[in-house]
């Protein structure tokens, strides 16, 4: 009997050190689930100090910046994670050196589209990928996308500024966030790693040549109309055009655009479903600056501006235009960037499917 309950008794010890052990077990295995935000917050601290101390991951930064395969300065963190940087060294593993497997880990976990943007402040006097020297510029500053109006910048891993909206340093600058220009289009079930594609073709860049931004789409448009005040003549106008002006004008039409009309033969009376012309292409040929916009856009000092000294005339022969025109205005162009959507910046479904910055001298913009 003795030895029966003794059994008993070294059982029952047996069942709680177990049921002890797979409740702490449980407890381990429980983690902290980070939001979005706060995972960016601790990639950016980790990153901070990573291109600090490293030369090599600062130009492998770089030159996948310059790669710009979603057409903006991306380094997309699933595409570069496991390409070599230094000493058989992966991007991964150097940010090991700054954290350990768990924290990157729920990094990985809460942002599966993270990633890396180099701010081109280059429009306003500041950094941007084409200018960062990697090897002398060891000041980077690190910041994230944050809710709040004041945004916070990580330097070798402690928070070093606080800049309000529409500031920015003046030393080079990371910005960890989401790609909005990525999707997840599948996750392995064995892997659990995520395949990834373009939330629209027009975001691929891989077949687009590299150049420097501010020659990008530049082209001369042979338009006869100089004078503003003209009126294109109607001879030079598409008759499919004039026929959507004629079916859509008031007071005929309440509703209904004359671009439903153009591109899928649309009436008011047929306003459900439509036939795609696929050879009809719009295409902004100009646009007015009005003079009262000189003020505003010329509002730092690299923009062209009007000199004060105005010397027209010489003694033996006339100026020639393009003579007057560098006297009267300084060097340099003006960089308009167009942001072409599809879809309406109120109804919350916006697709920008281009950017176009456009260089335009002083004298040809305020002729």
């Amino acid at each position: 009997m003795k030895h029966l309950l003794l059994k008993i008794i070294s059982l029952i010890a047996l069942m709680v050190c177990i049921s002890c052990t797979k409740d702490n077990t449980e407890s381990v295995s429980i983690q902290k689930q980070l939001t979005s935000e706060e995972a960016q917050a601790s990639f950016a601290k980790v990153l901070s100090e990573a291109v600090a101390d490293n030369t090599e991951l600062r130009s492998f930064i770089k030159k996948t910046a310059l790669k710009q395969f979603d057409k903006d300065y991306d380094v997309f963190y699933p595409f570069v994670k496991d390409e070599i940087v230094e000493d058989n060294k992966t991007f991964r593993e150097i940010l090991l050196d700054y954290c350990n497997e768990e924290e990157l880990s729920s990094i990985e976990h809460a942002v599966p589209k993270l990633n890396i943007l180099v701010p081109d402040w280059s429009w306003f006097g500041g950094p941007c990928a084409e200018d960062w020297n990697t090897k002398a510029d060891d000041l980077v500053y690190v910041g994230y996308a944050q809710s709040t109006d004041d945004h916070i910048l990580y330097c070798e891993g402690t928070k070093a500024l606080t800049l309000s909206a529409g500031e920015f340093p003046s030393s080079p600058t990371l910005i960890v966030k989401d790609n909005e220009r990525m999707k997840v289009s599948n996750i392995d079930t064995k892997s659990g790693e995520c395949e990834y594609d373009f939330v629209d073709p027009a975001f691929d860049g891989s077949n687009d040549v590299q150049t420097k931004a501010r020659a990008w789409y530049t082209k001369d448009i042979d338009f006869p109309y100089e004078v503003m005040s003209d009126f294109v003549p109607k001879s030079d106008i598409s008759p499919i055009l004039i026929a959507a002006y004629d079916e859509f004008k008031m007071p005929n039409s309440s509703y209904g655009c004359q671009r439903d009309y153009v591109y899928f033969n649309m009436t008011p009376n047929n306003n459900k479903c439509g036939i795609p012309n696929n050879y009809v292409q719009e295409r902004l040929y100009r646009f007015r600056i009005a003079k009262d916009a000189f003020k505003t856009i010329s509002d730092h000092e690299k923009d062209p501006s009007l000199d004060t000294i105005k010397v027209v005339s010489r003694k033996h022969h006339y100026l020639t235009e393009k003579e007057i025109m560098s006297r009267i205005w300084s060097g340099g162009s003006y960089e308009f960037q167009f942001d072409i959507f599809i879809g309406s910046k109120d109804d919350g479904a916006v697709s920008c499917i281009k950017t176009r910055p456009i260089s335009a001298l002083g004298s040809s913009v305020f002729y």
